[in-house]
This record gives structure tokens, sequence and C-alpha cells, in this order.
């Protein structure tokens, strides 16, 4: 059976409690490509289709490493490469973010087909639909797993939105 890994520990809550619906995984990969100038390389993305089906059901696994378990949630013992359960796949979308950045403050945008939704930050943490299934605190701190996770989107890059639910 396939595995749909997580190892960060900001949505660890949600993964035990089970109110994490939704996982953005990266829909491109970065491909070292030589330049014929003094050897230099760069990353060059290239399209990745995605490993999951709408219908699909596939196990959570936590694979965070053994510093990324707080005392709270137990010991590391218990959680790393831990199965968390199953999950069957019920929609795949594809969506892009980036960051614009302005004078005074930076906006993430995330589009969806013609659809565009704009985040400020600094801003006042807000809650959204998205940050909430994605098992974020708020929007703030889920754009900031984002840039860590993306090179700082710097750049609109293409994500897969998997929407899945738990299956008890």
């Amino acid at each position: 059976m396939k595995q749909l890994n997580f190892n960060d520990k900001r949505i660890l809550k949600s993964l035990l409690d089970k109110t994490k619906t939704t996982t953005i995984r990266k829909a491109w990969n970065g491909v070292p490509t030589r330049l014929a100038v003094y050897d230099y390389y760069r990353h060059e993305d290239i399209d990745k289709p995605c490993k999951y089906k709408v219908g699909e059901i596939v196990e959570a696994v936590w694979t965070g490493d053994e510093d990324s378990i707080e005392v709270d949630c137990g010991t590391h013992l218990d959680y790393y490469s831990k199965n968390l359960g199953k999950v069957k796949i019920t929609k795949i979308e594809k969506i892009e973010i980036y960051k614009e950045q302005h004078e005074m403050f930076d906006m993430f945008m995330i589009t969806k087909g013609n659809a565009k939704i704009g985040y400020r930050k600094p801003g006042i943490p807000e809650r959204t639909t998205l940050s909430d299934s994605e098992g974020f605190r708020d929007y703030q701190e889920m754009f900031e797993f984002l840039e860590e996770y993306s090179d700082g989107l710097k750049e609109a890059k293409p994500f897969w939105l998997i929407t899945m639910e738990w299956i008890k």
C-alpha cells in the first residue's frame, strides 16, 4: 500500500486528532542542469505527476525525525515512522502558489483555475479553510512552511492540493 508521509511537527496534532483533511505536495522536480560556462549548475523545474489517484486508499505515516516530537505528543519512540491510519483520496487539484512583494508587505497568492486568493504578510494571523484543513494554526504558519519547502516561493510554483478523508 502506498504511503502519504508527513514530517513537520506543526501539523502533528492535526494528524493525531485526524482533523487534517488536505495536503499540499510539489507538482515539480528540480533537476540540476549543467550550463556550459564554468561548470555551473542550476535547477530546472520539470512537471511531476501526482503520485496518488482519486479513490485510492493510502497509509498516513509520520516520518518526522526524533527531535520533532514535542513532549506533550508522546515520545519519539511512539511516533517515529508511525502509521497514523488510512486515508482515502477524495479530490486532487493543481494549484499555483507564489509570493508577491510589495513595498510595505508581502502577499501570498494561491491560484486555482481562474480564482486567485491573496493573503497578506505580516498581518493579523487568520484562520482560513485551507490552513485549517492543512492542520496549521493560521495561514501565516502555513505559508512559512511552504516557503521553507519550496525555496521561498519567489516565482509561481505548481502544487497538488490533495483532499482526503480518514477511514475509521
